[in-house]
C-alpha cells in the first residue's frame, strides 16, 4: 500500500488516510462527546 521513496519519504494513498481517519473519528462521534465545554451539537 505504500511506496518507498529515497531520503526516508513514504507515499500513502489519500483514500487510505481517509479510511484510517474515519475509523478513528466515527467511534468518537457515536459516543456524542461535546466539542467544547457547554456545547452539545449546537444546543
Amino acid at each position: 500500500m505504500t511506496v518507498k521513496l529515497p531520503d526516508n519519504h513514504v507515499r500513502l494513498p489519500l483514500g487510505l488516510v481517509a479510511l484510517y481517519w474515519l475509523r478513528l473519528y466515527l467511534p468518537l462521534a457515536a459516543v456524542d462527546l461535546p466539542q467544547a465545554p457547554g456545547n452539545r451539537r449546537g444546543a
